[in-house]
């Protein structure tokens, strides 16, 4: 039991001033009760874990991260620049215009609000500056609550004739 209460209080889950207390108030394993409440308690316990397993695993339970980066606004006014975007399974005549910012990691961000939610997918092909880049990963930022850019990964596949 002492191992199971030091990594309880090892993990934050019991502050170690409530052990102190408990120590104080003769629980401990001295008492003549001790096994029935260490039995008890780790029964409790067990079941706990069980019940926060189960609620992790089901996924409405698990809150999606939603991320935001402070300076996104401000690079997009300082950076701003129109390219050239391909949609994934478009034709080469199916190009619309986009405007983007990079990033100091290489990555595209575009503006849900200017160019729509979801318009930029996987796959997709941006032509910024006679090169082509293939979107590999995309991230969206929130402000509050609202999903308001996508952070675009790429991957530089060849140059454009333009």
């Amino acid at each position: 039991m002492k191992r199971l209460i030091e990594k309880i209080v090892e993990a934050g889950i019991v502050p170690k001033q409530a052990v102190e207390l408990a120590k104080l108030w003769g629980v401990d394993q001295l008492s003549p009760d001790f096994d029935a409440k260490r039995q008890q308690t780790e029964a409790c316990l067990s079941e706990l874990i069980r019940e926060i397993v189960q609620l992790i695993e089901e996924e409405s339970e698990v809150p999606e991260i939603r991320e935001t980066e402070l300076d996104i606004a401000q690079l997009f006014k300082d950076s701003a620049v129109t390219v050239r975007v391909l949609p994934a399974k478009g034709e080469c005549d199916a190009f619309y215009s986009a405007i983007t910012a990079m990033d100091r990691f290489g990555r595209f961000v575009f503006d849900r609000t200017v160019i729509g939610d979801g318009v930029i997918e996987l796959g997709a092909r941006i032509i910024k500056d006679s090169r082509v880049y293939e979107v590999r990963s995309i991230e969206t930022r929130y402000i509050n609550d609202r999903p308001v850019y996508d952070v675009c990964s790429v991957m530089e596949v060849g140059y454009a004739d333009m």
